[in-house]
């Protein structure tokens, strides 16, 4: 059997706490995802049917890519806009064998990878983004098959509204400056430095210095993509770990990935909050008995019992929504609403949060 290239988180999962929620295996297209047979609060991935879209890890913190993460590919994003470049992201089967691309073009396996949180995260930085892609390819994907074209209109129209700010699709992925290009274009460099820099090619190819430049360049991707494999391996995080195995008035509070980058966006921006509705649990305290038991079903530790009070504590911001807290009140007064983020009180995980950055990409490069 292939070693899966793409792996389950069973901390962020919330079969872990009683859900029979299905929605990554209802989401795959090569159906490589199921129940574990011997234990049902895992999720197994087929490592010879998945086609490695990593549209799961679209919809579900539990899914992650070994090779790059969300957290890698925020950076790779923050980095390509830093240099003043317009961020275009095109995916695997619109990239022709014959294409030179240009650095700043990120391949995604399938648009549908990057959830709406993230497009929201990016959009709330200021960075321009692009999306370059052929849709007659969806069609007959192999890769996202039917379910990549709804998935990733979704998720760019959500995170429009959220951000109030506007990803375009564009006909062609940019390419790398050919030596042609690059002496017939007056805006560009000048043919002095475009003659330079070929001379330092041609010296280099000459020593051999060229060749280690790139074996260099080589092997430092081969052990930035091993450092995402271990850390995606490793069980997520280790506060995580604890606080599973704790009492549950000891409980350490977890933010799902998703939800976190929602909170960054609508820290960079806060415009951002009205516009998002969360799915959260309400409680009514005056029939509360604090009996707890919301408490042991809740996967993110949102609802949990004060160990100075005995009484219920809940913090909403890390509420999922899941529904665990409802089905497990014996008293029936634990329900589902629905909220505007500006509901989340931000004001105490100040700290937590990074400050706003500056708008990293005023006046975008092609």
């Amino acid at each position: 059997m292939s070693e899966p290239k793409v792996i389950f988180l069973k901390e962020y999962c919330t079969r872990t706490f009683g859900s029979t929620c299905t929605r990554c295996i209802a989401a795959c297209p090569a159906q490589a995802l199921s129940t574990d047979k011997d234990d049902d609060t895992k999720i197994v991935v087929d490592a010879d049917a998945c086609t490695q879209c990593a549209i799961c890890c679209g919809v579900c913190d539990a899914l992650s890519s070994t090779r790059v993460t969300m957290l890698d590919l925020h950076e790779r994003v923050r980095s390509i806009a830093q240099n003043g470049n317009v961020v275009v992201f095109t995916c695997k089967e619109n990239v022709f064998p014959d294409l030179d691309l240009a650095k700043n073009v990120i391949v995604m396996p399938c648009i549908a990878s990057i959830s709406p949180e993230l497009w929201t995260l990016i959009l709330s930085e200021k960075i321009t983004v692009r999306v370059a892609i052929d849709m007659n390819y969806c069609t007959d994907c192999k890769r996202g098959g039917s379910m990549g074209m709804p998935l990733y209109t979704y998720a760019i129209e959500q995170a429009q509204r959220w951000a109030a700010s506007e990803i375009r699709f564009v006909d062609i992925i940019p390419e790398k400056p050919t030596l042609r290009r690059v002496l017939s274009d007056d805006t560009g460099i000048n043919r002095r430095s475009a003659i330079s820099g070929l001379a330092v090619n041609i010296v280099d190819a000459a020593t051999g210095r060229r060749r280690k430049r790139n074996s260099n360049a080589i092997e430092q991707i081969r052990n930035a993509r091993e450092t995402a494999r271990a850390r995606a391996r490793l069980s997520v995080d280790e506060t995580i770990q604890a606080s599973l195995a704790a009492n549950e008035a000891m409980r350490t509070r977890i933010i799902v990935p998703k939800r976190e980058m929602l909170i960054d966006a609508i820290n960079n921006d806060p415009k951002i909050a009205p516009r998002v509705l969360v799915v959260v649990s309400a409680t009514n305290m005056m029939e509360c008995i604090d009996c707890g038991k919301c408490c042991k079903n809740c996967p993110t530790a949102a609802r949990r019992i004060d160990a100075d009070t005995g009484q219920l504590d809940y913090d909403r911001l890390y509420c999922i929504g899941c529904g665990l807290c409802v089905n497990a009140c014996p008293q029936e007064i634990v329900t589902l609403e629905s909220l505007k983020a500006d509901a989340f009180n931000l004001d105490e995980y100040a700290g937590l949060i990074s400050e706003s950055p500056e708008e990293i990409n005023p006046e975008p490069q092609a």
